[in-house]
């Protein structure tokens, strides 16, 4: 409008026709609708990205939506899963590698128990010093398992609800395990169930077995079957019970007479592949335990009172579960002890072993033997110290130094050995020069862990031990 002075008329402008104006109020309107309506699609879209895959959650990570719980992981992680009616299995690959290093996977079982993915798991992660501690996932206690390897380690989580999950990954000697822990302190359920771990079992129910052999009592769970061998071990030991159940625990109880635990320990071959160390049960009872040995936990102790070695064996991996602590803790001596007549009759047959042993040993073939032994050790350890790392054709399970198993001549022939021995029963026990044949030495080797070894010669005889040192 146009200004004058006051007493200028001020000449109204000219409206618009009513209906031109009801048209712009209604496109107002209709614009502020959409804008409105586009605002609350985009809400809405944002939510159901949320739930499915949440970017920027912890630092960047995406959330995984699983069918009862959820769990973060790096964006720089693939996810495939596989699933069937009794197992859920998601696997997440870090930038596509499938390297065991590079894989943090994530296991359901509907039908097993926590203790049965413990063994199944930590068996299949080869032998190793296995250490548990108790976690809390979500308010769920579980636990966690470490199998410790100088070159590829193995950690895994578990825990029950309702169902049984596992969390497992490798990781390197100088690695880290940051990104699992994240991610096991990401899980969220989304409802809560039954946990299934067992903490401490009650025995009220269990079974009581007697040993007349062995003079002793002890109780196992009712679905358990246990059986008495009599005369096992060339009759050096009293009595041999084995426990068969559903789920390869494979609990067993061996009296012998009393002697040194090295001297058992030759004989199932453990020896330089076991740390011995304290154990101590709920009861407050003291024992002994060694590990790593032919994939079992052995647990021993001497009773003075009745001058026995008492050794029970299990296939369950933990060194610590609740179900081994309340085995092993109902075992007691019944009077008069074990059978005295069977008891001295092993005490003279493991006298007679040791004797026999000790002059085998100086046989003119066992001292070739141990010859042969050393001089492969010996040349396997300067091959480590050129190579930082022992022979790729070892393994933690005793092989045959051979052309189809352990393949380690053209490692050692003729750097370090001018030929490779062969063990005197051969019948061509001439040693290998050529690595290209089909070369067999019948002696054995077995890695114990990254740069440590041991060589065996199994064809010295019964309880004659010729291996490396």
């Amino acid at each position: 409008m146009q200004i004058t002075n006051e007493n200028t008329q001020i000449t109204p402008i000219s409206q618009p026709p009513a209906k031109f104006r009801s048209s712009k109020r209604f496109i107002f309107f209709v614009v502020a609708f959409l804008l409105i309506l586009g605002l609350a699609l985009s809400a809405g879209a944002l939510f159901l990205s949320k739930s499915r895959s949440l970017p920027e959650i912890n630092n960047g990570w995406k959330t995984y939506q699983g069918d009862s719980f959820t769990i973060d992981y790096p964006q720089n992680m693939d996810v495939k899963s596989q699933n069937s009616s009794m197992e859920e299995h998601i696997a997440f690959l870090k930038n596509q590698s499938t390297k065991p290093e590079d894989v943090i996977r994530i296991s359901i079982y509907t039908n097993w128990s926590p203790e049965q993915a413990i063994s199944y798991n930590v068996t299949a992660g080869g032998q190793g010093n296995t250490v548990s501690t108790d976690i809390v996932v979500d308010g769920i206690k579980g636990k966690k398992v470490i199998v410790n390897d100088p070159r590829l380690s193995k950690v895994l989580y578990v825990f029950s609800n309702n169902k049984t999950y596992t969390i497992d990954a490798y990781f390197l000697a100088n690695d880290t395990t940051d990104t699992v822990e994240k991610m096991v302190k990401s899980i969220k359920f989304t409802t809560k169930g039954q946990n299934k771990l067992i903490e401490n079992y009650d025995i009220s129910a269990w079974q009581t077995y007697r040993s007349e052999r062995g003079g002793y009592e002890v109780k196992y769970p009712q679905n358990w079957t246990p059986r008495e061998v009599a005369n096992a071990n060339n009759q050096a030991n009293v009595s041999l019970v084995l426990f068969d159940d559903k789920e390869n625990k494979n609990f067993s109880i061996n009296i012998y007479p009393l002697v040194d635990i090295n001297y058992y320990l030759k004989q199932a071959r453990c020896e330089k592949s076991t740390t011995v160390k304290d154990f101590t049960l709920k009861s407050g009872k003291t024992i002994s335990i060694t590990d790593a040995c032919d994939y079992r936990n052995t647990y021993f102790w001497n009773d003075i009172t009745y001058n026995v070695l008492v050794v029970v064996q299990t296939g369950f991996v933990l060194a610590n579960d609740p179900l081994t602590d309340a085995f092993i803790s109902s075992f007691n001596f019944v009077s008069p002890g074990p059978n005295p007549t069977v008891l001295n009759s092993a005490q003279a047959t493991v006298k007679n072993l040791q004797q026999q042993a000790q002059q085998a040993t100086l046989s003119p073939a066992n001292i070739q033997r141990q010859a042969d032994v050393n001089a492969i050790s010996n040349a396997i350890k300067k091959y480590t110290q050129d190579h930082g790392t022992i022979p790729p054709g070892l393994a933690s399970d005793m092989i045959l130094i051979s052309k189809d198993s352990a393949d380690i001549c053209k490692d050692l022939v003729p750097q370090y050995l001018s030929a490779l021995p062969v063990d005197p029963s051969n019948i061509d026990h001439t040693p290998i020069s050529n690595c290209n044949s089909n070369y067999i030495t019948n002696y054995f080797v077995k890695k114990i862990s990254s740069g440590i070894f041991s060589v065996y010669a199994p064809a010295a005889g019964i309880n004659v031990d010729i291996s490396s040192h």
